[in-house]
């Protein structure tokens, strides 16, 4: 179980590049630093769980951005496109 100061440290470690602030002088992240979590497959509920999670994220973004689900779908096949691109 690593100490609460190695998950300090590694919050401190975060950085934005700059030109993101350039390209989006509005951008936020959010960082997270876990411990004691214990690795397992995944089961039902949490699986329901981190999709609930992901539409209700989608959702937000839809209505904070005014861009549709079009545009998203759009994005993640530019994104999956990418990764097949690189031999991922």
């Amino acid at each position: 179980m690593p100490e609460s100061g190695m998950l300090h440290e590694f919050l401190d470690g975060g950085r934005v590049d700059a030109a993101v602030f350039a390209l989006r002088p509005d951008y936020r992240a959010l960082l997270l630093a876990v411990d004691g979590l214990v690795p397992g497959p995944s089961e039902q509920t949490s699986e329901e769980l981190l999709r609930a999670a992901e539409t209700a994220a989608e959702d937000l973004i839809d209505r904070l951005t005014g861009l549709g689900p079009d545009v998203r779908v759009a994005r993640r096949l530019i994104a999956a496109t990418t990764i097949i691109d690189e031999g991922h």
